[in-house]
């Protein structure tokens, strides 16, 4: 009998630890969100998200026409897709993607050229990720539009390519850079470029480091 109290602390014990498991876990999956893109012409509805958080869903849902989600531009690592929005079947009535890679994606319709859109995902400063110590990619003015600086802070001596693609994935700019520890400032000269939405993207070893979406006005 001497040992009935330290075996009911025991089991509050566990049974604290589980309850505090499940508040976790339900409050991950509270934290989730679904972000609805309506696909018709002549866009996708919205065209841009900029609040999306890793964890988060984006779901494409048919309006009207014939139309793909297609993804152009994805974070290294991230999965790829390629989905039909129609009213053919009702598996092609809407297409659901789960962000698990933070960054910037871009998608299209294949079978509009005018139709684009992108998502990014943020951190609660509204800053997009980028996790690697001692490393920050970032551009100003940003919108811009003759010119634009890229800035790189590196805690490595590297040589990487900066790239510049439009909003249908086309590269329009490919500059190879060498960064040096510290801070490294690169200048773009966009006066050329149409107005819209572009992305510096990084490369290091051929691996995207990290991505800016830029505004030329």
């Amino acid at each position: 009998m001497k040992n009935q109290p330290s075996k009911q602390k025991t089991s509050a014990c566990k049974f604290l630890l589980f309850s505090l498991v499940l508040f976790i876990s339900w409050g991950g999956m509270l934290q989730a969100k679904t972000w609805c893109i309506t696909v018709g012409s002549p866009q996708f509805n919205p065209s841009t998200l900029t609040q999306v958080h890793v964890g988060d869903t984006i779901k494409w849902v048919w309006k009207n026409g014939k139309h793909t989600t297609t993804s152009v531009s994805i974070p290294h690592g991230a999965v790829s897709w390629d989905h039909p929005i129609d009213n053919l079947s009702l598996a092609d009535n809407f297409f659901s993607y789960v962000v698990k890679i933070p960054g910037t994606y871009t998608f299209k319709c294949k079978n509009d050229s005018k139709m684009t859109g992108y998502f990014q995902t943020v951190t609660t400063s509204g800053i997009e990720e980028n996790k690697t110590p001692g490393f920050s990619f970032a551009s100003f003015p940003n919108p811009a539009k003759d010119q634009i600086t890229l800035r790189t802070q590196t805690a490595l001596s590297e040589h990487g390519v900066i790239t510049l693609v439009d909003g249908l994935g086309k590269t329009v700019l490919s500059l190879p850079v060498q960064l040096t520890e510290g801070q490294n400032d690169t200048e773009l000269n966009i006066a050329g470029l149409a107005p819209g939405i572009y992305h510096a993207i990084l490369s290091i070893d051929n691996k995207p480091k990290g991505s800016i979406r830029i505004l030329k006005q």
